[in-house]
């Protein structure tokens, strides 16, 4: 067998769900990133708002396996954000809405699908039979919520409108 050069983690052949939900933040961490830095000239309010998020899943990400990282403050301060920007986009959010409009707010849509897969993968890990502390669901789903205003904000701030979907299921 070859050294630690030749392994990316020493858990890839886990066979719980921990590494999954490791490597979903991870990438959701790096999406995040990826997404504050094509903000930072245009819209440095939105590079504000999002910067932070990258440290701030990253503690996300070991607090399962390792020690939990997140706590009330951290909510109250995602909770206050997300109500600072959910008051100054509330009229935009009429129906069902189409994950369209300007690029930051399609990636934005993105960021909010993959906070979604990584609640839904603790919950998985949560039925296996491994303690997950009910903060880091709201966290997550919370975190969710605020990506979804966050990109009525970024549609506003571009002069784009919301599409409502109508559907033809329900």
């Amino acid at each position: 067998m070859r050294g630690i050069d030749f392994l990316s983690s020493p858990f890839l052949k886990e066979e719980s769900l921990l590494f999954d939900h490791e490597v979903s933040t991870d990438y959701l961490c790096s999406n995040i990133a990826l997404v504050s830095e094509r903000a930072r000239r245009k819209y440095p309010k939105l590079h504000k708002e999002l910067d932070p998020l990258v440290e701030q899943v990253y503690h996300l990400n070991g607090s399962i396996r390792g020690k939990l990282s997140i706590d009330e403050k951290d909510l109250i301060a995602l909770h206050e954000r997300y109500k600072n920007i959910k008051g100054k986009v509330e009229h935009r959010a009429k129906g069902m809405l189409l994950p369209k409009g300007c690029e930051i707010a399609c990636r934005i849509h993105i960021l909010r699908c993959e906070v979604i897969q990584v609640v839904r993968t603790m919950h998985k890990i949560k039925h296996s039979g491994v303690e997950v502390p009910n903060i880091l669901f709201d966290y997550g789903n919370l975190l969710a919520n605020y990506f979804f205003v966050l990109s009525l904000y970024a549609n506003e701030l571009e002069g784009r409108e919301e599409e409502e979907f109508i559907s033809k299921s329900y």
